[in-house]
């Protein structure tokens, strides 16, 4: 799960929010050994790893070298220092993205490879990043804890954008404490920083509270790492305790003790708190425990050993009234003995608030015969159902009653977390007004409302309003909410963007056939968490898609109370374990059920096995021998009686003679009279037992009572689908019969079997199971091979839970309020209405059989005690496609042939019944869903979740399906970036949104921004880039363009050495409105260039004030086109430094094309219009150029490269990042700027996407008309999609700027890694040789030398006062100096006609000269200050650099060795320069002082006076320098007196050369500066 670029600028922007509340200048954190491993690694996993939640307070070591990394947050921009390439790499790829504005500082390979020089520019890059900054917060757990406030309000201010409690001012000791941190000990050296102590020059502030606050919030990255790692952590726990109970061997189930079968749950939590979290107290709420039945009415009751058979209810007195109808069956009193009937189970994530509750059971309420059962060896073993089942029937009643209430409660949760979520202004005591009312009406339907105890308020027996009023009287409501450390709050602040958990408990549910009997409590309860609206609508769904019944909207009720449409979402985290699960245990049930798998796996052994078949054959011959032997005896005598009948019959119908003889044959009738009834009675007997014996033969044996087995092996895994909201799903193992089939439950192993020929099997549920008489069985009436559809928007959301209940009353539409005896049809109806529409919008969960019976369910247990919906369904999605393959080709022709035969057989019986008539197949793929929609989601989530053939599921914890939870993961982070976290700034916003007419239609979006302002004064097109980045030649484009028509004008801003400020746009737009010749007002065009180091948002704010409503009159942008160069876009290429403001110009959402310069005018143009590499893609290219330009010795103009080499543009090696280790030559720069170039489209790609991008070369520009101007209505268009608003909220915080480091130019005061950066601007008269002034400026880094990369300085001379550099004293300035860039308009030669040139030089690039692009153009402002006699050579030149190379004596020497007679003054001053590093540096090399001394200038010194007299009691050893008391010096004593002689003559020596070039070189007509930026 990778952490987005987008993740970690948002929580970037939390630190700089953070800081602009409290007034800090920067927060700083220093991790690992530096920091003495303090909670500030806290923060930087938290920032630059994602840490979340717990494990943001766990963290104890970070990943890779960010252990020695170092972070300054200001309220603008991000100061990194990184350790190796690796780890710059990957951060600049983290933030390039989103991240406004960045500086990422690095060693050279020659530091990374010296541990001291390591260390040395560690200590150095953290003194830059601190300059300009005084109150700084650091996390550090030094300050007292203040006393904690009311945690509700300090929770709901927080986490709505209310001011936070401020950081913790540090006593004394404190900041004793914090100064023993390595790196804050390092800075208060001698010569390191500022003078003095770290803590005496920074105000420092312990933000660690204000952190902790922050980590409690959950954002994107929070909640995608708890539905990716806690959740399915939690859930996986949880199935192994139901396989702790429900796999255990039939009859052993008894045994088990609450803490046996809590184990795998008890056992993860306390695992999870063995460590425990520096500076937090662990809060233990809702510890997980299995609580077994009348036990369960305590919330306090912990785990305990005893066996389940022993917690059973404690039967009471027998009842003074008659039973309810049903509850006889099985005697009145139950056994002392009886199991307890259900059992509470409670699991608790030890690492985040995850809590959850559910109410299992351990009966299923229905018995039934085994159907497999030899009758023969049930009698021989003297095994009767009618005995095993005596005394079930009560137990059965109570385990119903107890579904049904719980039924009502899980319902009576649901709508609570629903409207607490959605409903506005609602709070924990209107959720629970919500539960208790739907627990009441849920009761009231299901016909337990009265089920309360003795002394709960309405008795035992009560029914009608009474009871239910007690009911909800009874239910006890928890609803909190909790933090990353499981602090709890209650009661819950809705908004607090923190999880919430709700658990509902109804203790003392009685029996109603004994109500001083107590069955126990029944507990549900789930962790959720509310949505704000999202910003955007939702993806389609997918095939599985449809909308969610835990990520819901609520409607208020009839319209008024509140919320509808609000746009607010309900996600709960666990909705994905079952909310009701039956499993017998301890009672006739589990017998039976053990018995029926005994029977089934016989069977199966006897249909599949070798030897087990061959002996099941054996058997079965040997037993039909001998039923037909016993047939046969029977029928032997049988005809023998029949015969001995005939024979009496024949001898009384020829009765004849006299009356003696009559008399004689009555007495010999009379004797004969007993033996002719005893006989005739054997013959009876005879008779009946040959008839039972002919059928027995003939029956098919028990193995075939379902017809010829046809699933092979151990059954094929699938789901059935059922009408109940509590039970929606049932997972198993599916044995299909020729004429029926057998599910066995995964869970409890228990039995479910269907005959296709309506044998009912003698299935006994209890009745009333269903809604209705006639429950009786589950026979089937109809098998239908159809298309599950999706009932898409057919309700509201909110009312899923709604229509779920109403499933019990009409098993379809959803039905408000009490549902009596449900109208025939009206379900159907509605239920056709949504199917139809449904399958008109092809969304479907795919085939399925579905089962009509004629009760509830089919007979499935225990769906079939909450609902009337009489359908069940078998999803072909879920099963394995070899199983969905063998159910079509073989499994549903056998099954359409039995209902075939059965219904042959009946048509020609007459004495067929009404309720004897067999099932029909219909295949209709038009067929209606014959569920309810409210249960669409959860059917399509038990598909999904299914292992054999349901679809990938990326979050398969969870119920919500994938594009509804990636939607609440972004919706997070949108709904924050809308609040105090957004850039969005409304003069920008005005300026950009302008209408592109003056009558225009409005733009969605773009308000009436201008519209009142007048007519519009013309146009700008806004060129803005760093200095050196050919901002001219785009600008001079922009104007042939647009031609004579338009009379462009051009301003080049700033028009002087200083800062950009407000009013040079002021300035530039009134000159080119007051300029006469101009055209139109519609007409009118001016092109506005930039030179400047200060952010696009603030220029645009600059702009935007003096264009919309200034003083020149409104003003419309037509354009803003950002130029980044190859050859200006680093400071330090050496270090891979990009230079300041380099990433804040390059503003997402407000450029419409960006201008590729450096590689040359022949380079192709680049089109990268709504193309290039996805966000997140890894910038490898930067460290890469870095280790060219570090690794590369010059060569003769070609480069060797150490074991590396460079891929051309636009190639990457493979994988996307690293480098090829192969040695080769490469030409030098020009390949090597080429690539860079490619490495620039490559972050512009990632940084603005879809932006269009060009070459500078005048030709490409030329051809890019379209994308430099581009159309006013397309573009008016694309800044007000919501995608383009998006993308600038990322901008910088507007209260935010101005602070810390100099506002929207901050980077800029505190770039110049070498010292601030100050500006100076040398109007001069007089030719200059441009080869000469090269050869100067390249000692000064213009380039900068690849192999000589200078250290950074490792003091602050800008101080903490934030005293301009231009106004330092001479004893604060860098020894060293360098240039960054150097630019301007000259004219080199007099009288020749040629146009003026440019000079433009970098830290990448040699300076160069060119024709001045805007030579033609009309420029307003800005205009380069050339000599007025156009025979005068002479121009104007900017400087750009730090320390003592912008002082004018400096500047003014350099000028003076490039004229035409400088040579022979070079050679002096490069003379005097002695060690000092080049010829050409001239006076700019010389130090005024001792602290200017460079390492290389004092060895010379002490080299030079090495063996020079020592004063009294000194000796020398060869090595160190020795006084009276021991003390050892390196330097002579006298080094102080040798230094000031040193500096003093080479002073000398540099103003002789100085005087001698004078008179050869430009005259400097106005030298203004050297000026702060």
């Amino acid at each position: 799960m990778n952490f987005s670029s987008s993740q970690a600028a948002l929580r970037i922007r939390r630190l700089q929010l953070l800081c602009k509340r409290n007034g800090l200048e920067g927060m700083l954190l220093v991790p690992g050994v530096d920091g003495r491993f303090s909670v500030c690694n806290q923060a930087m996993g938290y920032l630059f790893e994602g840490r979340s939640n717990r494990d943001t307070i766990d963290v104890v070591k970070l990943d890779g070298q960010l252990d020695d990394a170092v972070a300054l947050v200001t309220p603008t921009e991000v100061r990194l220092y990184t350790p190796d390439t690796e780890l710059h790499q990957q951060l600049q790829a983290l933030l390039a993205p989103h991240v406004a504005d960045f500086r990422i500082l690095a060693p050279t390979i020659a530091e990374a490879a010296d541990p001291d020089l390591l260390e040395e520019n560690k200590l150095a890059s953290f003194v830059h990043m601190l300059r300009g900054c005084k109150r700084l917060g650091i996390p550090c757990s030094l300050a007292p804890a203040p006393p904690p406030p009311g945690p509700a309000a300090a929770a709901a201010a927080h986490s709505n954008g209310g001011p936070v409690p401020p950081g913790a001012a540090l006593g004394a000791q404190q900041l004793l404490a914090l100064e023993k941190w390595p790196l804050l000990q390092a800075y208060g050296l001698e010569g390191v920083g500022r003078s003095g102590f770290f803590t005496m020059n920074f105000q420092v502030f312990d933000v660690q509270q204000d952190m902790q606050y922050m980590y409690g919030e959950l954002d994107g990255r929070s909640l995608a790492v708890l539905v990716s790692e806690a959740v399915p952590t939690l859930r996986q726990h949880w199935d192994e305790m139901l396989q702790a109970l429900g796999g255990k061997a039939a009859g052993q189930r008894g045994g088990l003790s609450e803490k046996q079968v809590g184990e795998p749950l008890a056992g993860y939590f306390t695992y999870g708190l063995l460590r425990a979290a520096p500076g937090v107290e662990q809060t233990v709420t809702m510890p997980p425990r299995v609580i077994f039945g009348p036990r369960t009415s305590d919330d306090s009751a912990r785990s305990e050993a005893t066996p389940l058979a022993s917690c059973g209810p404690t039967p009471g007195p027998p009842p003074p009234l008659p039973l309810p109808v049903g509850a006889a069956g099985g005697g009145g009193g139950c056994p002392p003995s009886q199991p307890p009937l259900h059992l509470v189970v409670e699991a608790a994530d030890p690492r985040s608030p995850l809590r959850l509750a559910r109410t299992y059971f351990l009966a299923r309420g229905v018995v039934a015969r085994d159907v497999f059962a030899d009758p023969d060896e049930d009698a021989e073993s003297g095994y009767s159902f009618e005995a095993a089942t005596c005394g079930w029937q009560s137990a059965a009643e109570e385990v119903v009653l107890l579904m049904r209430l719980y039924t009502a409660l899980v319902d009576a949760a649901r709508a609570a977390m629903s409207h607490f979520a959605t409903v506005d202004g609602a709070t924990a005591q209107s959720a629970k007004a919500e539960a208790q009312e739907v627990l009441t009406r849920r009761a009231e339907q299901l016909g337990v409302a009265g089920a309360v105890a003795a002394g709960g308020g309405g008795g035992g027996g009560g029914g009608g309003g009474g009871g239910a009023s007690s009911l909800a009287s009874r239910l006890r409501f928890t609803l909190l909410q909790a933090d990353h450390s499981n602090r709890v709050t209650v009661p819950a602040v809705r908004g607090s963007r923190q999880l919430k958990v709700l658990r509902l408990s109804l203790p003392d549910v009685a029996s109603r056939s004994s109500p001083a009997k107590l069955l126990g409590g029944l507990v549900y309860g789930d962790t959720f968490l509310e949505l704000p609206p999202p910003t955007s609508p939702p993806a389609l769904p997918s095939s599985l898609s449809l909308p969610s019944s835990s990520l819901s909207q609520q409607q208020g009720r009839g319209g008024g109370v509140g919320g509808m449409g609000n746009g607010w979402r309900l996600l709960v985290l666990t909705d994905g374990v079952p909310p009701l699960v039956a499993i017998p245990a301890g009672g006739c049930e589990e017998e039976l059920a053990a018995r029926a798998l005994r029977s089934l796996a016989r069977v199966v052994e006897s249909m599949t096995g070798g030897a087990g078949k061959l002996r099941a054959t054996n058997l079965a011959t040997q037993r039909d021998l001998e039923r037909r032997a016993a047939a046969a005896a029977a029928e032997s005598q049988a005809l023998a009686a029949r015969l001995r009948a005939r024979r009496l019959g024949g001898g009384a119908a020829g009765e004849e003679g006299d009356g003696e003889e009559a008399e004689v044959d009555d007495l010999e009738e009379e004797e004969g009279d007993e033996d002719d009834v005893a006989a005739g009675s054997k013959a009876a007997a005879a008779a009946t037992a040959a008839a039972a014996a002919a059928a027995s033969a003939a029956a098919a044996p028990p193995a075939e009572a379902l017809g010829r087995l046809l699933t092979m092996g151990g059954g094929d895994e699938a789901v059935l689908l059922t009408g109940a909201p509590s039970c929606p799903a049932l997972s198993g193992a599916l044995y299909c019969f020729s004429a029926g089939l057998v599910f066995v439950e995964a869970t409890s192993r228990a039995l479910w079997v269907l005959d296709l020929r309506g044998h009912h099997h003698q299935q006994q549920p209890q009745n009333g199971a269903g809604a209705g008489s006639g429950s009786g069985a589950g026979g089937l009436e109809a098998i239908t091979m159809q298309q599950l559809p999706l009932a898409q928007h057919q309700h509201h959301p909110s009312q899923q839970w709604r229509a779920a209940s109403a499933a019990m009353a009409s098993g379809a539409a959803p039905v408000r309020g009490p549902t009596p005896t449900p109208t025939p049809g009206a379900g159907a109806a509605a239920e056709d209405a949504a199917a139809a529409s449904a399958s008109s919008a092809g969304v479907s969960l795919g085939e399925a059989v579905v089962f009509r019976g004629s009760s509830p369910a089919c007979g499935l247990a225990p769906a079939c005690h909450l609902t009337t919906n009489t359908h069940v369904a078998l999803p072909l999605e879920a099963m394995s496609p070899a199983a969905r393959r063998f159910l079509i080709q073989s499994v549903l022709p056998a099954w359409q042939q039995t209902c075939r035969e059965a219904a042959t057989a009946t048509a020609t019986t007459a004495a067929a019944g009404p309720h004897s008539s067999p099932a029909s197949y219909l295949k209709d793929m038009a067929a209606p869903n014959p569920f309810p929609p409210a249960l669409h989601q959860a059917h399509a989530y038990a598909i999904q979740s299914s292992s054999a053939g349901g679809a990938v599921k990326t979050w398969p914890a969870l119920l919500a399906e994938d594009s509804a939870v990636r939607s609440a993961i972004e919706g997070l982070d949108a709904a924050e970036l809308q609040g105090p976290l957004s850039g969005l700034d409304p003069s920008i916003e005005a300026l950009l949104l302008q209408p592109p007419t003056p009558t225009p239609t409005p733009v969605p979006g773009a308000a009436a921004a201008g519209s009142d302002s007048g007519p519009v004064a013309g146009a700008v097109t806004l060129v803005v880039g760093l200095p050196g980045a050919d901002q001219a030649a785009v600008a001079a484009a922009v104007a042939a363009m647009l031609g004579p028509e338009a009379a462009p004008r051009v301003a080049l801003l700033p028009p002087d050495e200083g800062p950009l400020s407000g009013e040079h746009f002021a300035a530039a737009l009134a000159a080119a409105a007051t300029t006469t010749g101009a055209a139109t007002a519609a007409a009118r065009h001016l092109v506005l260039a930039t030179l400047s180091y200060m952010g696009l948002a603030e220029q645009l704010r600059m702009l935007a004030a003096a264009a919309v409503g200034g003083a020149a009159g409104r003003w419309r942008l037509a354009a803003v086109v950002v130029c980044v160069s190859g050859e200006a876009v680093f400071e330090e290429p050496g270090r891979s430094a990009l230079a300041a403001g380099a990433m804040s110009q390059l503003l997402p959402g407000c450029v419409d094309c960006v201008v590729l310069g450096g590689g040359g005018g022949d380079a192709a143009k680049v089109r990268g219009r709504r193309a290039g590499r996805p966000a997140g893609a890894v910038l490898w290219s930067w460290a890469c150029v870095r280790v060219c330009v570090c690794a590369c010795a010059c060569q003769g103009g070609t480069t060797r490269s150490r074991g590396v080499v460079f891929p051309p543009p636009g190639v990457l090696p493979p994988g996307g990042q690293g480098v090829l280790s192969l040695s080769v030559s490469l030409p030098l720069p020009r390949n090597l700027v080429r690539w860079q170039v490619a490495a620039l489209a490559q972050l512009v790609a990632v940084r603005l996407p879809g932006v269009a991008q060009v070459r500078s070369g005048r030709a490409q520009l030329m051809r890019a008309r379209q994308e430099l101007l581009p159309p006013p209505a397309e573009r008016a268009a694309r800044l007000a999609a919501p995608e383009a608003v998006a993308a600038r909220r990322w901008a910088p915080l507007e209260e935010g700027r101005g602070g810390g480091g100099g506002g929207g130019g901050g980077a800029a005061a505190a770039g110049g890694l070498l010292g601030p950066l100050r500006a100076t601007r040398v109007t001069f008269e007089g030719a200059v040789d441009v080869a000469k002034l090269r050869d100067a400026l390249a000692p000064l880094g213009l380039p900068q030398d690849p192999s000589r990369v200078p250290p950074l300085p490792l003091a602050d001379t800008a101080g903490g006062d934030q005293q301009p550099a231009a106004t330092a004293s001479p004893a604060l300035t860098p020894t060293r100096g360098s240039l960054v860039y150097v630019g301007g308009c000259v004219r080199l030669s007099p009288g020749d006609g040629r146009p003026p040139c440019e000079l433009v030089a970098t830290r990448q690039a040699a300076l160069r000269s060119r024709d001045w692009p805007l030579a033609e153009a009309a420029v307003v402002l800005g205009a380069p200050a050339l000599p007025d006699d156009r025979q005068v050579p002479g121009g104007e030149l900017m400087f750009i650099g730090s320390g003592a190379a912008m002082e004018e004596g400096a500047l003014r020497a350099l000028m003076a060795q490039c004229g035409a007679a400088a040579a022979a003054a070079a050679a002096a001053g490069g003379g005097g320069t002695g060690g000092s590093g080049g010829s050409g540096a001239g006076c700019s090399a010389v130090p005024s002082s001792a602290s200017q001394l460079s390492s290389a200038q004092r060895a010379e010194i002490r080299a030079a006076h090495l063996f020079d007299p020592l004063p009294e009691g000194y000796c020398f050893n060869g090595t160190q320098y020795f006084d009276a008391f021991g003390d050892a010096s390196l330097e002579h004593p006298d080094m102080d007196r040798f230094i000031s002689e040193w500096i003093a003559e080479r002073q000398a020596g540099a103003a002789r050369a100085q005087g001698e070039a004078g008179a050869g070189g430009p005259r400097v007509v106005h030298l203004a500066g050297p000026t702060g930026l």
